[in-house]
C-alpha cells in the first residue's frame, strides 16, 4: 500500500499558524528593530520586512497601531548619570545612561545609583560633593536616602525648578486669558497675508524693528 509523502507545511499544518501569543512577540521584536537599529517606520511596511514576518509566524499581520507602540517605546524611563568636575576646568563625563526596568521606588533609584558608582569606582562620600536632580517625588527621597547612607548633598535642578514655576504660573486663569489673546492675534496676522503686509508698513513708517510674530 503506497502513501503519500506528507509535504513540510502540510506536516506542519496548524503549528506553524501564527497564535496571539507569537503574534505579540514578533510584533515587540519588530519594534525593537525600530527603536535599537533608529530604523525608519517605513521598514514594516517593506516586502522584505512583511516576508520575513510571514515566514516567521504565518498568518502574521502587521499592526495598524504601528507609530502608537512606537511612541510608547521611545516614551521609556531612562537613568543618566553625568558629573561635572570642580577640579579639572569643570568638564563633563557622562558615566550611565541605561532603561529602568525595575519599579522606579526611591529605594530602587538609590541602589542604580550606588552601583553606577561602584561599577565606575568612586565614592559618593569622598568624591561627589553635591547630585543635582529633578523634583520627581521617588527621585526626591533617593536622594534622602542617598543622604542619609553616604552624607553627599543633594541640589533639586535650577532649570527644572523654573519649569515647574512657569508651568503652574500658566494656569493662571489672567494669564491664560492673556496668552489666548496673543495666540488669536499671532493667528490672525500668519492666516492673512494683506494684514501681515500693513503691519509691516506700519512698521517702517514708525521706524521700529520688523519682528516677526511668533506661535506659542
Amino acid at each position: 500500500m503506497r502513501t503519500k509523502q506528507r509535504t513540510l507545511p502540510s506536516f506542519l499544518g496548524k503549528e506553524t499558524q501564527c497564535t496571539p501569543q507569537k503574534a505579540a512577540e514578533l510584533s515587540k521584536r519588530i519594534l525593537r528593530v525600530i527603536v535599537k537599529d533608529m530604523s525608519p517606520l517605513s521598514l514594516i511596511e517593506g516586502e522584505a520586512c512583511i516576508d520575513m514576518s510571514e515566514y516567521a509566524c504565518p498568518g502574521f499581520k502587521c499592526p495598524s497601531r504601528w507609530p502608537k507602540q512606537l511612541e510608547k517605546a521611545y516614551q521609556q524611563a531612562y537613568l543618566g548619570v553625568t558629573s561635572t568636575s570642580t577640579t579639572t576646568g569643570r568638564r563633563s563625563h557622562s558615566f550611565l545612561c541605561k532603561p529602568l526596568e525595575d519599579q522606579h521606588t526611591a529605594e530602587n533609584i538609590a541602589r542604580w545609583i550606588e552601583e553606577v558608582a561602584e561599577k565606575f569606582d568612586f565614592s559618593l562620600r569622598d568624591d561627589v560633593q553635591a547630585i543635582v536632580h529633578d523634583n520627581a517625588a521617588n527621585v526626591v527621597k533617593a536622594l534622602t536616602i542617598l543622604e542619609e547612607r553616604h552624607d553627599v548633598a543633594s541640589l533639586r535642578c535650577a532649570g527644572h525648578t523654573t519649569q515647574l514655576i512657569v508651568n503652574h504660573s500658566l494656569k493662571d486663569p489672567q494669564i491664560n486669558k492673556a496668552l489666548g489673546a496673543a495666540r488669536s492675534l499671532v493667528g490672525y496676522f500668519h492666516s492673512n497675508d494683506v494684514a501681515t503686509l500693513k503691519m509691516k508698513l506700519k512698521q517702517e513708517q514708525m521706524g521700529t524693528a520688523q519682528h516677526k510674530l511668533t506661535s506659542m
